[in-house]
């Protein structure tokens, strides 16, 4: 599996057009996958400067965090994506989950 995510890498880098949002999307998400983590949060960090309000970009960072195990970025993140979104459904599970990290278990039953 992981050599078919280093042929995905090496396709997305080469396309034309890479720099556009969705692609480099794809390729955080094959980084993730391949478990490179400092290449994955570094390209999600520039991306996150360039669309901070982007709704499907800021749940892929935090379901990134979450994968990745980061928790300094991971309630970062979560905090910019719960002020742009609202209490969207996808959010609540992750806010729960943090919280029940936290061991703050009252206030994960609140969300």
């Amino acid at each position: 599996m992981a050599g078919r995510l280093d042929e995905a890498l090496q396709v997305l880098e080469q396309m034309s057009g890479g720099d556009c949002l969705e692609v480099q999307r794809l390729r955080a998400d094959a980084l993730v996958r391949a478990g490179q983590r400092d290449q994955a949060l570094a390209l999600f960090q520039r991306l996150f400067q360039r669309c901070p309000e982007s709704e499907g970009l800021l749940l892929q960072f935090c379901e990134a965090c979450s994968r990745l195990e980061v928790g300094g970025d991971y309630i970062k993140v979560l905090r910019q994506a719960v002020n742009v979104m609202g209490e969207h459904h996808e959010l609540l599970g992750m806010v729960t989950h943090v919280k029940l990290l936290k061991r703050e278990p009252g206030l994960a039953l609140r969300s």
